[in-house]
């Protein structure tokens, strides 16, 4: 199955394969199903985001190219609302959800971390090439515990994507060390791995890697 829906003011896209009563929400446009064909799996995504503002936890101005204005909490509570509503329609196609995951990637993955924190509706972390440069987060994450429903973590970045001199992103690789051994403590099952690239090398396919790992028993 695969449906279009627009709900509130979000276009999302429902894909179902086989059996499973695993759900995984992505936050934000990709094709990481396409590198599923093997496997069962309830997809949803949420697209056309205002990313700049409905990912961000927090304002930030820094200069003239970052300008965030923070509204990931009130994003999230709408994230929840969506939720409940594609739980419902998959009850009604037999589809009887028990367990979800919240997926992301750059901004989103940022995004989809800081909810765990601040949520209990998951039970999982995809978190790839994640924002973690982003001010204060490695602070948030220190003083923050995430949801006790957190069972299992997924953690990836491209092993290129810190060789850079923009002060912005030259130690994601460090920042991201540091995020998934903060979260990872309480968790045993978990995995964090580089993958060759840079921060835009194959996303849907890094996603597809993560979705593997949190799908499989």
């Amino acid at each position: 199955m695969q449906k279009l829906i627009n709900y509130l003011d979000k276009e999302l896209m429902v894909i179902t394969k086989g059996k499973s009563d695993k759900l995984i929400l992505m936050i934000g446009e990709n094709e990481a199903y396409k590198y599923l064909d093997d496997i069962d799996y309830n997809i949803l995504i949420i697209n056309n985001i205002d990313w700049d503002n409905e990912l961000a936890p927090w304002d930030i101005k820094e200069g003239k190219m970052f300008t965030f204005n923070g509204g990931a909490d009130l994003f999230l509570t709408k994230v929840e609302d969506i939720l409940r509503y594609v739980i419902n329609l998959l009850s009604e196609e037999n589809i009887h959800i028990s367990n979800v995951t919240i997926c992301g990637y750059s901004l989103a993955g940022l995004f989809s971390t800081y909810a765990i924190f601040k949520s209990n509706s998951f039970d999982s972390l995809i978190s790839v090439s994640s924002s973690f440069w982003y001010p204060k987060f490695i602070d948030f994450v220190k003083s923050h515990k995430i949801s006790d429903k957190i069972s299992k973590i997924y953690f990836s970045l491209g092993d290129l994507e810190g060789k850079t001199r923009t002060k912005f992103f030259k130690d994601i690789d460090l920042a991201t060390e540091m995020v998934y051994n903060s979260i990872e403590k309480t968790i045993s099952n978990k995995k964090f791995e580089y993958n060759h690239g840079n921060h835009f090398d194959m996303p849907d396919q890094r996603l597809a890697k993560g979705i593997r790992f949190i799908l499989s028993k």
